[in-house]
């Protein structure tokens, strides 16, 4: 749970790069983001959605973790962490 919550961190600092070193590039990746049909498979589409997001938001911060799993197998680590989103829209001019 640590790697998540240095995640996190690196997230709300909008540092796409430490966000990046969190992502596996040596076997075949997925993450699902937080809107309708956002699915990224690849870590140049990860790189992009991380871009995007810092583009469109201010003052990232998460709220209290109110539930957290991690799994691994051999070729498969799973986490996830069910925690509020605190964001501000930037105004567009």
């Amino acid at each position: 749970m640590h790697a998540v919550m240095n995640f996190l961190r690196s997230y709300s600092e909008k540092d796409v790069e430490k966000c990046m070193s969190a992502i596996a590039t040596s076997k075949p990746v997925m993450m699902m983001g937080t809107n309708d049909n956002e699915v990224f498979a690849s870590p140049p589409e990860i790189r992009e959605a991380f871009r995007r997001d810092f583009a469109n938001m201010d003052d990232i911060r998460w709220g209290e973790p109110r539930h957290a799993h991690t799994e691994a197998s051999d070729n498969l680590p799973s986490s996830s962490l069910n925690c509020r989103l605190l964001s501000a829209a930037k105004e567009r001019r």
